[in-house]
């Protein structure tokens, strides 16, 4: 009988690939009907319209422009495929749909996205990946 070498060390298991937040959320499919649902949620809120930057954003920016745009912006934020060229709405000038909030109006914003996630069933472990991705890329 032969055993071979008994000294042999096992070889280690290779690491399991991690995966992009992107592709755990479920990829586009996932996403493009959450930043629709989302953007409807924020254009009902009541409690936003006073900020000006949202108003200037309804009024200048088609909704289906925004929406495609943020869903490129989204994706290439989860570490998904996509990549924006250029300005996200350039249209705006230099400061693109940097929308000066203030602290409740954040709160809001947070909260909007919070029930939209969970209204697309994203598990609470994702939604807190995504908005801590979103809140660090501005």
């Amino acid at each position: 009988l032969n055993l071979g070498n008994a000294t042999q060390k096992k070889q280690p298991h290779p690491k399991p690939k991690l995966t992009s937040l992107y592709q755990r959320v479920g990829g586009q499919k996932k996403i493009s009907p959450v930043i629709h649902t989302f953007l409807e949620r924020l254009g009902s809120d009541a409690r936003l319209p006073a900020n000006s930057r949202f108003k200037e954003l309804k009024d200048k920016i088609p909704r289906k422009r925004l929406e495609a745009q943020l869903n490129v912006r989204v994706c290439e934020l989860l570490g998904g495929p996509c990549k924006l060229k250029g300005p996200l709405l350039p249209e705006l000038g230099d400061a693109g749909v940097r929308v000066k909030l203030n602290p409740m109006e954040w709160l809001f914003v947070i909260e909007d996205l919070s029930k939209t996630l969970e209204s697309e069933k994203i598990s609470l472990e994702l939604q807190s990946e995504i908005i801590a991705s979103l809140i660090n890329a501005t």
